[in-house]
């Protein structure tokens, strides 16, 4: 299936606040901690986690960035976090959002994992067993993580982050 990728900054801030309020970011308990990208250690900052699908996220506010983090172990108050997997949703980031056939949005990732490789992208999808979708350019494959008008965009984004998991160990 190809999907047109948006690429509109409008567009996209208005995709990530849907994004967060179809994850419920802001019902779910705060930690405040330090986050760690690979060998990048950023400020601390509020982590959002959800109990009942066992991972916790990391959404800015949009004026800062477009970025979504998340990592699947229980954060501990003012220790530092790794993220799992990082979104960047500006263009031509590790994160996306694309508009299907039906006018649906997907929020889709690259394949650019936190794996300690510069070939990172390739073992990707090498190890991918996930949904995909051609992004419209040649050669241009995102995994899809979730349709925004499902009913549960959350344990959606459980599923990638699994497979984002399971990915990093197997190369690891």
């Amino acid at each position: 299936m190809t999907i047109k990728i948006l690429k509109k900054t409008v567009n996209i801030e208005l995709c990530h606040e849907l994004f967060k309020t179809r994850v419920y970011y802001d019902t779910f308990e705060k930690q405040y901690v330090r986050l760690q990208s690979g060998k990048q250690e950023a400020a601390s900052e509020d982590v959002a986690w959800t109990e009942r699908d066992g991972f916790w996220m990391y959404m800015p506010e949009l004026w800062d960035e477009n970025y979504f983090g998340l990592c699947e172990q229980r954060p501990s108050a003012w220790e530092t976090q790794s993220i799992a997997c990082g979104f960047d949703f500006k263009n031509d980031g590790s994160g996306a959002f694309g508009r299907d056939e039906f006018g649906g949005i997907l929020v889709l990732h690259t394949g650019d994992i936190p794996i300690g490789s510069d070939e990172a992208k390739a073992l990707f999808w090498q190890h991918y067993k996930g949904p995909r979708v051609n992004g419209g350019e040649p050669s241009k494959a995102y995994a899809v993580v979730a349709h925004l008008g499902a009913l549960d965009v959350s344990g959606q984004v459980r599923e990638f982050l699994d497979e984002a998991v399971r990915i990093q160990q197997e190369i690891n």
